[in-house]
């Protein structure tokens, strides 16, 4: 499927999107029910011979009316509608003729009750969700504006602010993962399915070092271990250093999505992408702080889109 670009998605309101998606989703589902129902409708219409049905008298009434035979989307479309009257508290001028029409609509209605209340109630738990979180996303821009009123934060200064709450805001988080950490659940695991569970996970990311490919052609078990013992997961969201300059160095970094750059130097910023280097998904970063002491000489950040990471603690490692 074709990728939609960054630039398009800053500009779409996801929260909304994801809620008219869910309240879609919610119509199809009472429209193929209504679909279902009414097609078994047209079929006990036509089914019942000898007696009266709503087919027919639905025929008289167009033949009256028009004076040509009704089509099957005329049937079709009535159907419909009718099935769709017994969801909602609507009415209509088809109604039953013969008691097996009757048996079955009123088996339509006690469906409809159970149905349709359990689609209503989904769709306003989702549109209330979305209000909720409109009114909470107002709130926080009220207590922010009030800040920098009461504060007297310049006007230059107060737009940069802003501007950059709702660059963050709106950005997309296609490459955040659920982390372990995330799941309770895991952690009532026994420590024997933690450690398949840590080697699924991280083995891939780190058998495309040389370092763990040596290790790994001596001792499996090993490689088993670092990956239960010493390797975790961070998300860093556009324009958040993953480390600054002058810190110690104490872990290795492996880019699983996204991409981070580096800035060599204390004051440099990052003023074009283009100017620095780049670490691209499926490359790693400082090793060396697994056989040694040292601190970083420049300041790695991520750019424009988040970045998923697999850390390699160098203590555990050790």
């Amino acid at each position: 499927l074709p990728t939609v670009p960054p630039e398009l998605m800053q500009c779409v309101d996801r929260d909304a999107m994801n809620t008219c998606i869910i309240v879609g989703n919610w119509i199809l589902a009472i429209f193929f029910i209504n679909h279902l129902i009414g097609c078994c409708w047209y079929g006990v219409g036509t089914a019942v011979e000898g007696l009266p049905t709503w087919v027919e008298v639905c025929r008289q009434a167009y033949l009256l009316h028009a004076g040509t035979e009704p089509g099957h989307f005329y049937y079709y479309a009535t159907s419909l509608h009718w099935a769709l009257t017994m969801f909602t508290p609507a009415s209509m001028e088809v109604v039953p003729e013969n008691s097996y029409e009757r048996v079955f609509t009123i088996a339509t209605i006690l469906t409809a009750i159970v149905c349709f209340s359990s689609f209503l109630s989904s769709i306003t738990a989702t549109v209330m969700r979305f209000r909720l979180a409109r009114q909470e996303q107002a709130k926080h821009k009220a207590k922010l504006a009030q800040f920098l009123q009461e504060n007297h934060i310049s006007l230059g200064l107060g737009v940069c602010i802003r501007a950059s709450v709702n660059f963050k805001a709106a950005q997309t988080t296609h490459v955040h993962r659920i982390h372990q950490s995330d799941v309770p659940q895991l952690e009532q695991l026994p420590d024997n399915l933690k450690e398949q569970l840590d080697v699924e996970i991280f083995l891939p990311v780190i058998c495309v070092h040389p370092l763990v490919q040596a290790i790994q052609e001596i001792s499996d078990s090993c490689v088993s271990t670092i990956c239960h013992m010493a390797m975790s997961q961070r998300s860093v969201l556009p324009m958040h250093d993953v480390y600054s300059f002058g810190s110690e160095c104490r872990t290795m970094y492996f880019v699983v999505g996204g991409e981070m750059a580096y800035l060599h130097g204390e004051n440099t910023q990052p003023s074009s992408a283009d100017r620095c280097g780049k670490v691209a998904e499926g490359s790693w970063a400082c090793e060396l702080a697994l056989v040694m002491v040292w601190e970083h000489l420049g300041r790695m950040t991520v750019m424009e889109m988040p970045c998923e990471l697999a850390l390699l603690k160098a203590a555990d490692f050790q």
